[in-house]
């Protein structure tokens, strides 16, 4: 009840008194990590409720907590009506939950397809209270930079502790993921890459204590790279073009990241082509490893019923399961959020995932010139601008952020922090 009455009540306002960004206030060293505690229990307990999902046995109940405590945050949204009234991101992504649950209408299995829908709505909506009734420093705090390192200091100790139980060999070359919490080598880089961006625009602060955020580079960059994750590669680039464009400072963090990038080649070059090529052949890189074949082929299967969709989850194993794609290839996704919307949901669900791509793309280019005056305000706003940049190309090639998934999560808590950020009310 605690955690319920923290995402209901507790949390500042966008703007003080003096129309200046509230980062949330600063308590002395003896008070620092109970208040910490306090005010980050709601977004930590919302990004650990999908990591939780995913270890075995508890992903009913992490999903039927979900849902219980989305009955509680509903007040809190209800308060918050005037918010989800205006076609933001996170509006948009409401009613994409409630279009996949009307998709079980024409799923094959209606109730799986249903439960599905319902947890991701209310993970959507837990998020979203979370992030409206935290601090932005402390919100920015728990999911850029404690989920990013946490996820990077367990890979990197059971790597040496038990290598096997990490390491997963796939054709010719070896990924680090963490199957006890069922994340996928492109996931876990796509979260480590949301902290490497964060750690390098927070390095490249004024008066920043750049030696600790050079270390967490130095943990996490290598995690990045042992994942094997090109996509991550991607997500790295856009977010530091996004955060230097909204910043306004590009050519010097272009450059600061330009000396990062070299040091990282001249330290492990090897390694970076061997990450880069994945002994595939240019017909593979070009095939996007065989993401084309596979949309290809969901494209077909659309167009055999272009009007209503085969249910919320139920998209890539239905229309692929009949080809030679599904043989080759493990998948649960399309590995493309709006293809996956487009196949599962129909073509209005398909509408409001490109409804969240055209806002967020708004919110970021109105953010450059919208946000609070101050140079820790707009480095802090253009973090959010990253992340969201970020998560929405890596949804491009790969799944999760249309699901029941961390990802989800962090794109929640990016639109929400940039849109407060503006002081956006």
């Amino acid at each position: 009840m605690v955690l319920v009455s923290l995402l209901i009540v507790d949390g500042p306002k966008p703007l003080d008194g003096n129309g200046v960004l509230d980062m949330g206030h600063r308590p002395s060293r003896r008070s620092m990590l109970p208040q910490f505690t306090r005010g980050s229990a709601a977004p930590l307990l919302v990004t650990a409720i999908p990591l939780i999902a995913g270890i075995q046995g508890l992903a009913g109940p992490a999903r039927a907590a979900c849902v219980g405590l989305a009955y509680f945050a509903l007040l809190g949204v209800i308060a918050a009506r005037k918010r989800l009234l205006v076609p933001t991101p996170i509006s948009l992504l409401v009613c994409f939950g409630f279009v996949a649950a009307a998709s079980a209408l024409a799923s094959p299995d209606p109730e799986s397809t249903l439960l599905r829908a319902v947890a991701f709505l209310a993970l959507i909506l837990c998020a979203f209270l979370a992030a409206e009734r935290t601090a932005l420093r402390q919100l920015g705090s728990v999911a850029f930079v404690l989920l990013p390192m946490s996820l990077s200091v367990l890979a990197l100790a059971l790597l040496a502790i038990s290598p096997a139980q990490v390491l997963s060999a796939r054709d010719g070359f070896v990924q680090l993921m963490l199957p006890h919490l069922s994340l996928h080598p492109n996931t876990l880089g796509a979260v480590v890459a949301v902290g490497v961006v964060t750690a390098f625009g927070r390095a490249t602060a004024p008066a920043a204590r750049r030696w600790v955020w050079l270390a967490v580079l130095a943990v996490e960059i290598p995690v990045l790279l042992l994942t094997y994750s090109r996509s991550s590669l991607l997500d790295v680039a856009v977010g530091v073009l996004v955060f230097a464009y909204v910043v306004g400072r590009a050519t010097p963090l272009l450059l600061g990241a330009g000396v990062i990038a070299v040091v990282v080649v001249a330290t492990s070059g090897d390694a970076l082509v061997s990450l880069l090529l994945r002994t595939q052949d240019v017909g593979a890189i070009v095939g996007l490893s065989g993401r084309r074949a596979i949309w290809d082929v969901a494209l077909d299967a659309w167009l055999s019923h272009p009007i209503r969709g085969v249910g919320y989850g139920e998209g890539a194993p239905s229309v692929l399961e009949s080809s030679d794609i599904y043989q080759s290839y493990s998948v649960s996704t399309t590995d493309n959020f709006m293809l996956d919307a487009l196949i599962e949901t129909g073509p209005i669900g398909a509408i409001m995932v490109l409804g969240v791509y055209v806002s967020t793309l708004l919110g970021v280019r109105a953010g450059r010139r919208g946000l609070i005056a101050g140079e820790a305000s707009r480095r802090l706003g253009a973090e959010f601008a990253a992340v969201c940049a970020m998560i929405l190309v890596h949804a491009l090639g790969s799944g999760g952020v249309g699901r029941f998934h961390v990802l989800a999560v962090l794109l929640v808590f990016s639109v929400v922090g940039l849109w407060r950020s503006r002081g956006v009310k």
